[in-house]
Formats: C-alpha cells, sequence, structure tokens
C-alpha cells in the first residue's frame, strides 16, 4: 500500500480536523465547554484511527481503525449539525465544514468497500443496509469450529450455513 501521507483519505481527514478544531476556537460556541470537547475529540479521532490502522499493516487491522473512523466521523457530523442548528459558529465556516465531513465519510465508504471486496469477512459491511446475497452453490463462510459435527446439506445437496450462538451450541439455518 501506498504511504499514508499519499491516501486521500488520510490527508482529507487532517483538513477535517483542522478545520472543525479551528471552528471550536471562535465565536460563541467557545463557551460551550461540553460541545467543543466532543467537536475536537470526534475531529481528531478521524485521522488518528487511520494512521493506526495503516500501521498496524494488516488488511484486517486496517479495515477496523476505517470502521471507527468512519463513526468518528458521522458523530462529528452530528456535532457540527447541532451546531448549525443552534447557531453557534459562523454559518459560512459551519457550512464548509459539514461539506467536508461529508467527503471524508463518502471517502471512508468507498475504502471500506473498496477493501471490503478485496478481503471478504465473516462480518458484514456496517453501512449497507441491503443484505448479502445468498449463493445458490455451496457457502464460502464456514462457521464450523473445531469438534463440531459436518454442517447439514438440504435436499438439493447444498450445505446449509451454521449461525452459532453464545452459549457455545450451532444452530442450523432453515431451508
Amino acid at each position: 500500500m501506498k504511504q499514508l501521507e499519499s491516501l486521500d483519505a488520510y490527508r482529507t481527514a487532517q483538513d477535517l480536523a483542522a478545520r472543525a478544531y479551528s471552528l471550536t476556537q471562535s465565536g460563541v460556541l467557545s463557551k460551550h465547554f461540553a460541545l467543543i470537547d466532543q467537536i475536537r475529540r470526534a475531529c481528531i479521532s478521524v485521522p488518528a484511527n487511520i494512521a493506526e490502522g495503516y500501521a498496524l499493516g494488516t488488511t484486517v487491522q486496517f479495515i477496523r481503525c476505517l470502521r471507527i473512523s468512519l463513526g468518528s466521523s458521522a458523530e462529528l457530523r452530528s456535532h457540527l449539525d447541532l451546531t448549525k442548528r443552534l447557531a453557534l459558529a459562523d454559518a459560512e465556516d459551519l457550512n464548509a465544514t459539514i461539506a467536508l465531513t461529508i467527503r471524508v465519510i463518502a471517502i471512508l465508504v468507498g475504502l471500506l468497500k473498496k477493501l471490503d471486496r478485496n478481503h471478504r469477512s465473516r462480518v458484514p459491511f456496517p453501512v449497507s443496509r441491503v443484505p448479502c446475497p445468498v449463493q445458490a452453490t455451496e457457502s464460502r463462510i464456514s462457521f464450523v469450529t473445531k469438534n463440531t459435527r459436518a454442517p447439514a446439506k438440504n435436499a438439493a445437496g447444498i450445505v446449509q450455513p451454521c449461525l452459532p450462538c453464545s452459549s457455545g451450541t450451532r444452530f442450523d439455518a432453515a431451508t
């Protein structure tokens, strides 16, 4: 993978952090300490989690940290929307910061989709509201753990996915 600084997601997140942080240092907003603290924590978290995931060196860890960064971006967007609703900052600066937040969210979603496509995991992509399509052939995802019976097959010979539960037993999906 490229150097961290060459990632568009990281550079844009750094710009967002600088803009959002400077937004908290001026105007009426500077007197709302709880909101300032939340905005600052969220905006700093976005590029920091991208950098942390990149430094960990594995795709799985990078995806995990990008998801955390996406959550922080959404949180920041919520705080900025509240700030706008309460008219606690300059409207022009606030609108530009919200637009940059939306851009960072879009970049992160795109990067996550690309990485998720290249590195399938058992956990579905969190942003998608559409369930993963069920394949007509044998499932490639295995939930079977050591010392458990083989997965059941239906009348057509298709493997039924095994769904683990917290008690340690497993349930076969209904046909």
